[in-house]
């Protein structure tokens, strides 16, 4: 019923004590997991992530373990639709595919429906399951009568199908048709849990951005071209959650869409971990028979959920997602979007560092930096509602002195001015010189600055609350640029506790260490509600006319 994921950023620990066992425990409710398979010529493909040689064979190799441990079938996915259907490519694909096929990968997807019906792939690989790639968008009848008819095994629906019963019905129908003419059973399948706004009208170039990035590239998500998109309707468009192509969390309605016809859901999560989990627990629900599967509406009051959501989750069934039609759900999002005006705060921070607008003076610019003029735009931006700003690691000040200026906030630094080890990778226009005597640089840099201010002079792990002594206001805004050690992240979190406000709004910078970004992600989480996240990461490294290293914004509140 559920084809499942394999995500390839998963830890040892997370692969073994819960991804494998999770597949063994409810192996009765998975049809397959479909993983990450880069063969020439298909070497990236709309997932995005750009991985090293080494890495391929790695990922090939977990894919066989978990098929040999649990007996569920391993599917390679192959989705590039940006390479030439040309011949060339068909029988390159050949050649590198027949390893995988021999070492026992039975079932792929195949993103060109010339090669399906060439019936090369076929002759090559008998017994091979071929599915059609999501990317081609099927939308109605016909297009899947064109599938069956080419030689698919199982087509991917387009996922705003979920919300066109009319059209779902005459598929089936098609299909069904089909089998009683060839007596081939063509199975179909639906996306489940994307979070893809419906008919989004930048998908298929968010895909091309993908499929033809290098990595010295970001994902699309994580670059600020990303910004005219879902990162930003999210937060700016109300009632934009319910409009997206999920299936609601009600287990009754998917299991609506299995009588109907609907053979298997395909979750999400091959590239966010988080999502994996979700998936996960939805599963897990669905299996022990919950009537809600996932907790998409608990931030919707009750008053909501009663005159409201009832009404959409029946309008959803058949609305075609003609939003310029309706407006339904944008009339839900306006009476119920708690954290809008933060949001919305946080987004027009970020629009304008990316256009240099701020209070900052000429003088903050000029001071040494291993950052950027962006950073340090959008740091004084968001820091202008804060009333207590925290900032752990502020070398000789540009960034703590961005915060601060013409914004009426007390300022709090840590640091420990041990900057021997301290290189950039690559040139900055305007590099700190560092010295022995960079803490009074620091403060002779910050000067200017009237704000008032409390300067710590200590090792992250050394800090302790009688340093901060007694303060008017809760730390409500933190910029760290400390040593890239999650730990050191947890110690700041873990020690000053007390200290910190219901409501803080997090920057953290060097967000290339995606890595450190998740681990980050999965322990804030056991305190706090991750309201809004925002990663934005330049294509270049150090990139003293962009976002440097990449930043990671957060809004978070207590639970």
């Amino acid at each position: 019923m559920f084809s499942i994921p394999l995500n390839p950023k998963l830890t040892e620990e997370q692969f073994n004590k819960h991804y494998l066992s999770f597949i063994i425990d409810y192996r009765h409710l998975i049809y397959d997991f479909y993983f990450t398979t880069r063969i020439p010529p298909f070497t990236q493909d709309a997932m995005g992530d750009c991985f090293v040689a080494d890495n391929l064979d790695g990922l090939i190799q977990n894919a066989l373990y978990v098929q040999q441990t649990t007996g569920i079938n391993a599917s390679a996915t192959f989705n590039n639709i940006n390479i030439s259907p040309k011949t060339e490519n068909l029988l390159e694909f050949i050649r590198n595919f027949e390893i995988l096929y021999y070492s026992g990968i039975k079932t792929a997807t195949i993103p060109f429906t010339s090669w399906v019906m060439n019936g090369m792939i076929q002759y090559e690989f008998p017994n091979l399951k071929l599915k059609n790639t999501i990317l081609q968008s099927v939308r109605n009848s016909q297009e899947v009568w064109y599938l069956c008819e080419a030689g698919f095994d199982y087509i991917n629906l387009e996922r705003t199908l979920m919300r066109n019963r009319d059209e779902l019905k005459r598929i089936v129908e098609a299909r069904n048709k089909y089998k009683e003419k060839t007596g081939k059973y063509v199975e179909l399948s639906l996306l489940a849990n994307e979070n893809c706004l419906g008919w989004c009208p930048i998908m298929s170039e968010h895909f091309n951005y993908n499929m033809q990035r290098t990595k010295e590239q970001s994902q699309f998500f994580n670059s600020p071209m990303s910004i005219v998109s879902c990162s930003t309707w999210d937060y700016e468009k109300p009632g934009i959650e319910l409009k997206n192509s999920n299936l609601p969390p009600w287990k009754e309605d998917w299991d609506e869409l299995k009588d109907l016809g609907i053979d298997v859901f395909k979750m999400h999560g091959r590239e966010n971990v988080n999502k994996l989990y979700n998936t996960m627990k939805t599963v897990v629900n669905y299996s022990q028979g919950k009537e809600i599967l996932f907790d998409d509406f608990n931030h919707y009051s009750e008053t909501i959920k009663d005159k409201f959501v009832s009404v959409w989750r029946k309008k959803i069934k058949n609305c075609k997602t003609e939003c310029w039609d309706c407006g339904y759900c944008d009339e839900i999002g306006l009476k119920n979007r708690e954290h809008e005006e933060k949001i919305k705060f946080l987004l027009s921070c970020i629009k304008n560092a990316n256009v240099y607008e701020s209070k900052c003076s000429d003088s903050t610019f000029e001071i040494p930096t291993l950052s950027s003029d962006k950073i340090l735009c959008l740091l004084n931006n968001v820091v202008s509602k804060s009333k207590t700003h925290l900032e752990v690691g502020a070398l000789l000040g540009a960034t703590f002195a961005a915060s601060l200026e013409n914004n009426e906030t007390f300022g709090i630094c840590i640091d420990n001015w041990k900057i021997n080890e301290l290189h950039p990778i690559i040139e900055s226009k305007n590099p700190p010189v560092i010295s022995k005597h960079a803490k009074n640089d620091f403060l002779k840099n910050m000067e200017k600055i009237k704000n008032k201010q409390l300067i710590i002079d200590s090792d992250i792990e050394k800090i302790n609350l009688e340093m901060f002594g007694e303060l008017d206001n809760k730390i409500d805004s933190i910029f760290y640029d400390g040593p890239m050690n999650f730990k050191y992240i947890k110690h700041i979190f873990y020690k000053l506790k007390s200290l910190l406000s219901n409501e803080i709004i997090l920057i953290l910078d060097d967000a290339k260490n995606q890595d450190l970004i998740l681990q980050f992600e999965n322990y804030i989480t056991e305190k706090y509600n991750i309201v809004y996240s925002k990663l934005i990461v330049g294509e270049e490294l150090e990139n003293a006319d962009d976002w440097w290293s990449g930043i990671a914004i957060y809004y978070l509140t207590k639970r």
